[in-house]
């Protein structure tokens, strides 16, 4: 559907702002928020870094913007788009974007589309040292300009979708942090606890012989097309080297910095800027240079392993140490000389390799639980974009709410249907008066169930937990949802776990419900009917070695009582063993009993924190 265009300076007003004399200290004690660049970190600007009086306003180029209008940057930060939340003043890299006929012209459906125009305001910009566009060129980009009732439609659309994007993606980051978080705890146990016993020495002292700690090329200059490969800080990460953005330099001023050409082996730091990178190099880095901000450790290998010695630096103990070296005002770092006397604990080299291969374990599962939400935040971040230009080429369609959503293969895989099999389980527990026993803990094992043993995808990402296989984010989703359409809650009881809890709705989505279950229903009954009987503890102890079994499957390991045992009770979490041994092996009969016995086809369930040896 073709939509008709009009320039958008034709349709609205577009607002400059300005910054009143900093030489005048009284101009920033007032109420009137000003807005910066600064402020443009979400899409609403609620609050400022600073605030302004009249009399600063009346005395400078700025403007104050109404409330719920649009604010684009057209000066650094070009392509953020924001709405201010109150009266707010703006300063000159910034540009409010006010519709002259509100009638006509919806600021939200103003705001969506500058969104997805964003990276054309961006292209265009010019600057040698900031970054900026002209007034003639935002005034001349084309607005497409529906009726009002299809701008309140598309922008309906778009708000819904934009809210799970940004739940999923929040959480995605979540798990990122999470991960990052948990690596930190597993290399401070392994490394600082253990190490406690043993000498150290200094970091000096752990060099390969004739060679010293040192840093780079002094200026890299302009990048190059060809030559040797450079990395700065921010290639050097948190145990990692990202390869993304190297520079090249001239063969002849790497040859000239000859001292640092990379061998492979070395552990490279951060020293200057961002703290805290450290790697180890790997052999397909051989003759690559550094900066002058990373410094090159020869660590001799006769000594100290590299990764093992790349571990200590990235503990917290390590990075309280560097960071108590820090110099500088503006920029900060640490002189090489204070980095040569940084005492580290040298093991047996057997042990250092020991204490390396079990880190690099639990390293390598966080590390793909990272690369799993990276993957999906780039996946959401490519939908955002592919739905925002969707909404202003004609083609959400007045169907078009239930696509705005990404793809999925399985329409059970969302939370209205999660939502509707949590309430299907509860009736079924109703009917037989076991209502009591269905809480957040018996809901979540049936969900684990309902995919493990009937291939019923609902979209879980289960990890271990203290309660067995979990995925509480996605369930929290799906009981959010029920929430607010008025379908059901899970309170809390004032002794300890959760009730299930009918709302006002209930009855009639629960019909409904029933009916966009049909397709599963007999599977779900099946999972329902198989946890009926069983108290929390029982449903749990079953999930978890229903899960322990199918990870050996998927390892390829031998499969026995006592493989199964130790995987769900002694490997799986702390709390496990607090159950008693005779419980898991009367759930390992009771799964050959019931006949559903995992043959490696269910999801895997992945660790929530490393196991600390």
């Amino acid at each position: 559907m073709s939509v008709p265009t009009v320039p958008l300076g034709s349709v609205c007003d577009l607002i400059g702002g300005g910054t009143p004399s900093k030489d005048n200290a009284l101009f920033y004690t007032g109420d009137i928020p000003w807005a910066t660049v600064r402020d443009m970190r979400s899409d609403v600007i609620s609050v400022t870094e600073f605030s302004i009086t009249s009399d600063a306003v009346r005395a400078s180029t700025t403007n104050i913007l109404p409330a719920g209008a649009v604010v684009i940057a057209t000066r650094v930060g070009l392509g953020k788009v924001c709405i201010v939340r109150r009266p707010t003043a703006i300063n000159q890299d910034l540009r409010g974007v006010i519709p002259r006929d509100p009638d006509k012209l919806s600021s939200r459906y103003l705001f969506w589309w500058l969104k997805s125009v964003a990276h054309l305001i961006e292209a265009k910009g010019t600057g040698a040292t900031v970054q900026g566009v002209k007034l003639p060129f935002v005034a001349s980009l084309a607005l497409p300009q529906p009726p009002l009732p299809e701008q309140e439609r598309i922008v309906a659309i778009l708000d819904e979708a934009f809210e799970g994007i940004d739940a999923a993606t929040a959480n995605a980051e979540k798990n990122v942090a999470n991960a990052l978080a948990l690596q930190r705890t597993c290399l401070e146990h392994q490394l600082a606890s253990s190490a406690a016993t043993y000498p150290r020495m200094l970091l000096e002292d752990l060099c390969v012989p004739d060679r010293v700690i040192t840093y780079g090329v002094v200026k890299l200059g302009d990048p190059k097309t060809d030559g040797v490969p450079c990395l700065r800080t921010s290639n050097v990460r948190w145990l990692n080297i990202d390869t993304r953005g190297v520079k090249l330099i001239d063969a002849s001023l790497s040859n000239e910095y000859k001292r640092t050409v990379l061998r492979g082996g070395e552990v490279l730091v951060n020293v200057r800027g961002t703290l805290g990178g450290v790697a180890v190099v790997p052999q397909d880095m051989v003759g690559w240079n550094v900066s002058r901000e990373v410094a090159v450790v020869p660590a001799d290998p006769a000594i100290i392993d590299p990764k093992y010695l790349a571990y200590w630096i990235g503990t917290d103990t390590s990075q309280a140490w560097v960071t108590g070296m820090r110099t500088g005002a503006a920029y900060v770092g640490i002189n090489i000389a204070d980095l040569r006397n940084l005492p580290v604990p040298v093991l047996p080299l057997s042990h250092q390799r020991l204490v390396v291969e079990r880190v690099g374990r639990v390293m390598a599962e966080l590390a793909e639980l990272v690369s799993i939400s990276d993957r999906k935040l780039a996946t959401l971040a490519e939908f955002k974009q592919s739905l925002l230009a969707r909404a202003f080429s004609g083609e959400l369609t007045t169907t078009a709410k239930v696509s705005a959503k990404p793809a999925n293969d399985n329409v059970f895989a969302t939370s209205e249907q999660v939502a509707n099999v949590l309430a299907f389980l509860h009736q079924r527990h109703e009917a037989a008066r076991r209502e009591k026993t269905f809480g957040h803990v018996k809901a979540q094992k049936a969900l684990h169930l309902i995919e493990s043993v009937c291939g019923v995808e609902l979209g879980r990402a289960p990890r271990k937990d203290t309660a067995g296989p979990n995925d509480f984010a996605h369930m929290l989703k799906a009981e959010t949802w029920a929430r607010r359409h008025g379908f059901f809650e899970f309170v809390e009881r004032p002794g300890g776990g959760y009730d299930f809890k009918k709302l006002a709705n209930h009855n009639k989505m629960l019909a409904a419900a029933r009916s966009a279950l049909k397709p599963i229903e007999g599977k779900v009954q099946r999972i329902a009917d198989l946890i009926l009987p069983l108290d929390s503890e029982q449903a749990e102890v079953l999930a978890t070695v229903h899960a322990a079994w199918n990870n050996l499957i998927l390892d390829g390991r031998n499969v026995t009582d006592n493989a199964i045992l130790r995987e769900a009770r002694e490997d799986w979490h702390p709390d496990k063993l607090k159950i008693p041994e005779a419980k898991f092996r009367d759930a390992i009969r009771l799964i050959r009993k019931l006949g559903i016995v995992p043959d490696g086809s269910a999801k895997r369930v992945a660790h929530l924190q490393p196991k600390l040896l």
